[in-house]
């Protein structure tokens, strides 16, 4: 047993009940396993596992190149970007949903990809490097820092900027190079006395040398440390304006934020993902190659050196950014071949013949005097020179969570499961989801080549469409319409924000059709009934009360009645009992029953014995008692046009107990639990003493064994 991956929900927002195989797979009863559906794995199927194999082509989680985490683990051993720590504890899917955390520099859903080396854009100026800030007040004990969630070496109250340099850049290759110069330069320790004079006072400053970019903040790890005194780091990202520390002789240290860029093959080269190699730009006989990250040669692998005089964005000369971007701070005249002539930049940012769309960016005379010769790519088109297609992005399947227990809401293309084609702009979803970004869980028997959902014997529905088919209490304020009038089924993903139902439009579960079962609807379903050997057990009994205030004899109103998802003829408010009686039985989901109408007692000024009573009359009861359909059956629902209707259920009561009601407490089981069911043909195998049955105990024509036979 394992929390169903998908089910009906039971309440408002409550789903994912304890189920066989967790609803997707078969148990073999030959041997009590179960058989999982493609992607999932566990005893109990509860497992959505790690993609990957070997390199014999064997399954292997992560492809040997990385851990597979549930969601429950990532959070409790792992930080965010910004070094945060949230739990995950709560939700149905903290210990179902798997997924990879690769290792350096492997990537993607399988750990399959590498990373190429990021860089800064060398044809741009004017930019700075990331400047953050420590201070500490004390003089005892070590100190911790995190970046990116990694710890650094502990650095002592004393520490050099040489020993506060090699402390960071412990945290791994994530932080790079960093220099660490202190306000008070005379000074040999990071850390100052309480009751220190201005003169003394010390703030380190931190430069990330080779980390441009987005650079996540240093925080303090006061868990892991034990200075004795006060800590503070400032960055722009966490402090905005407020990033200043009070330092030296009463001036003031700031933080900068940087400006450079942080892009694969410095934005002038294309990664070549297999192999994590950048192949840089050669076109328009203008060369890009490997740089130390400041424009000159080196060995950073990442095309940040301009080994030409560079005069054209990349791509060819009829189609610049490949057609499918504009050239950013192209010149503004140029002899007949289209390159520059003079070293001056166009003023408007679009050519004549491009097509304008607005820019998110700075504004336009900054934008191409910072961007000289860059491709600003068109919608759903990226790389260096606007080469490859954007994939649709979806909330992730598997990320570290946004605060506890909230997750799956970080966007990523093809929902960080999928692989995206960059030729085409169209994710490759693993077998078992689907959907344009792989956002969705495919329904069973789709996660097979050429198969169909459900087998083609059954509807496949979303959580939040399979919420409505669960029983509710008539005027709960949870619930929704399927059709107008009906009052039928629960809200499940009714909190836009609510992390426990993230799942309601991405989970899928099949309702199969009448005679077919299991979780991909390739069982057949043998005739259920009654166990025959228990005793002193009720059928379900409820009540209904329909009223009108129209005087008109000729038409004063009418309703339906709903059971299991259909719907009787329109009956008029005067139906006998015999008439209610026949039309829910010609239901196929009603077997036999049967009907009754009374007054309700203590009231004057009694009317017909009809279906509906007036509103200056006394009240009259359906009462419905069900005999073929057993164990505590759905409540009846009702459609209404001109009249109003009140259904007792689940031991409600009105009208002075006039309008009773009780669950059912007889079975609804395969084959009456008196024989076994063989799903291959949909046919029961009695127990010896056991036959068919009429449904209602007796010897009948139904092969559910539900009927003792006589012993003679």
């Amino acid at each position: 047993m394992g929390r169903a991956w998908a089910d009906v929900a039971t309440a408002t927002d409550t789903a994912h009940a304890m189920a066989e195989c967790s609803n997707r797979g078969l148990c073999d009863r030959t041997t009590g396993r179960c058989v999982c559906g493609v992607g999932f794995e566990g005893s109990a199927c509860q497992r959505m596992g790690c993609q990957g194999t070997s390199d014999d082509g064997l399954p292997l989680g992560c492809s040997g190149h990385g851990e597979c985490l549930s969601l429950r683990d990532l959070a409790r051993f792992e930080y965010d970007k910004w070094s945060q720590r949230f739990q995950y504890e709560t939700p149905w899917d903290a210990e179902a949903i798997y997924g990879c955390l690769c290792t350096f520099p492997y990537t993607g859903p399988a750990c399959t990809t590498r990373t190429c080396p990021e860089g800064d854009d060398p044809l741009t100026s004017g930019q700075v490097n990331e400047v953050q800030l420590l201070s500490c007040i004390g003089f005892a004990g070590n100190i911790v820092l995190r970046f990116a969630g990694q710890p650094s070496k502990e650095i002592a109250w004393d520490a050099s900027p040489k020993d506060v340099e090699k402390a960071i850049e412990a945290t791994g290759t994530a932080v790079g190079d960093v220099v660490v110069t202190f306000t008070k330069s005379d000074s040999t320790k990071l850390c100052y006395a309480p009751e220190a004079d201005e003169a003394d006072v010390n703030v380190a400053m931190i430069e990330f040398r080779t980390v441009f970019g987005d650079v996540p903040p240093l925080t303090f790890d006061e868990a892991s440390s034990s200075f004795e005194g006060t800590v503070e780091t400032r960055s722009v990202a966490t402090h905005g304006e407020l990033a200043v520390l009070r330092a030296t002789d009463g001036q003031y240290a700031s933080a900068i934020q940087a400006t450079k860029e942080r892009a694969a093959c410095a934005g002038r080269g294309l990664c070549e993902e297999e192999e994590g190699e950048c192949a840089c730009f050669t076109s328009n006989f203008e060369l890009f190659t490997s740089s130390d990250l400041y424009g000159g040669p080196g060995l950073h692998g990442d095309c940040g050196h301009p080994m030409s005089v560079v005069t054209m964005c990349p791509g060819a000369e009829d189609a610049l950014c490949s057609g499918n971007g504009n050239c950013l701070g192209r010149c503004r005249d140029g002899d007949a071949d289209g390159r520059c002539v003079e070293s001056e930049f166009s003023k408007d940012l679009f050519d004549d013949d491009a097509t304008p769309f607005p820019s998110y960016h700075a504004p336009r005379k900054r934008w191409q005097a910072e961007k000289p010769f860059q491709c600003a790519c068109k919608q759903g088109w990226t790389g260096g020179d606007c080469s490859l297609m954007l994939c649709p992005r979806a909330p992730a399947w598997f990320s570290y969570p946004s605060r506890d227990d909230k997750a799956h809401d970080a966007l990523q293309e093809c929902a960080g499961m999928g692989v995206c084609d960059r030729t085409t702009g169209m994710c490759m979803c693993p077998p078992h989801l689907t959907g344009a970004a792989c956002e969705r869980l495919q329904c069973p028997g789709a996660d097979i080549s050429g198969g169909f959902p459900c087998n083609g014997v059954g509807r496949c529905m979303s959580m939040r469409e399979l919420a409505l088919r669960g029983d509710t209490t008539e005027g709960s304020p949870a619930h929704h319409l399927p059709f107008p009038g009906l009052e039928y089924g629960f809200a499940y993903g009714s909190e836009n924000d609510n992390g426990l139902t993230w799942d309601a439009d991405r989970m899928y579960g099949c309702v199969c059709d009448e005679g077919y079962s299991g979780y991909d609807c390739t069982e057949k379903a043998c005739p259920t009934g009654d166990d025959p050997g228990t005793r002193d057990q009720l059928n379900e009994l409820q009540s209904v009360a329909c009223k009108y205030t129209s005087s008109s004899t000729d038409f004063a109103g009418r309703f339906q009645l709903v059971f299991r998802e259909q719907s009787t003829v329109w009956l008029p408010y005067n139906s006998s009992a015999t008439q209610i009686e026949k039309a829910l039985e010609a239901l196929t989901t009603v077997g036999t029953l049967s009907v009754t109408i009374k007054h309700a007692s203590g009231y004057d000024n009694p009317g017909p014995l009809q279906a509906c009573y007036h509103k200056d009359n006394a009240p009259t009861i359906i009462s419905v008692q069900f005999e073929t359909e057993h164990s505590n059956v759905p409540r009846i629902m009702s459609l209404t046009d001109s009249v109003s209707v009140r259904v007792y259920a689940d031991g409600e009561s009105g009208f002075g107990g006039d309008a009773s009601s009780h669950a059912g407490t007889t079975e609804e089981e395969p084959c009456s639990n008196r024989g076994l069911c063989d799903k291959v043909t949909g046919q029961c195998t009695c127990f010896h003493g056991y036959g068919m049955s009429d449904g209602l105990g007796g010897r009948g024509t139904i092969a559910d064994c539900g009927y003792k036979l006589e012993v003679v």
